[in-house]
């Protein structure tokens, strides 16, 4: 999680990306297949895609993508309140130099010596 370093001034922003280089899947020979998968043929190492196309793996990430949780509380979808969660947001907070955050003791710590106003807002 580099999104901390960054409001902490301790990375710039290029510092952030997890690919180096514009090759960086070539260069690690990764296939980035866009599509969705119907079903998984673990034995044969291979996949049915949402299309009908049929591939086979050596390894197989499965990424679900995710999103934040906010909190349910009042006026948590107001202007200028922001989830710390990609870089645009880390962007937003920064300009406005607030955040709030669940539960966070690291990140916290780090914003707190970069001096970015933080409130810790605990929820079960």
């Amino acid at each position: 999680m580099a999104l901390p370093y960054y409001l902490t001034h301790k990375i710039q922003e290029k510092g952030t990306y997890l690919r180096k280089t514009a090759s960086h899947f070539t260069d690690f020979n990764i296939t980035i297949i866009q599509a969705r998968v119907d079903h998984i043929n673990y034995p044969q190492q291979s996949l049915t895609l949402n299309n009908g196309d049929k591939t086979h793996y050596d390894k197989l990430l499965i990424a679900t993508g995710s999103i934040p949780i906010s909190p349910p509380i009042p006026g948590i979808n107001l202007p200028n309140i922001f989830p710390c969660w990609t870089l645009d947001n880390a962007r937003q907070i920064a300009e406005h130099g607030q955040i709030a955050a669940r539960n966070m003791a690291g990140l916290s710590d780090a914003l707190h010596q970069g001096n970015i106003n933080m409130n810790v807002l605990p929820w079960d």
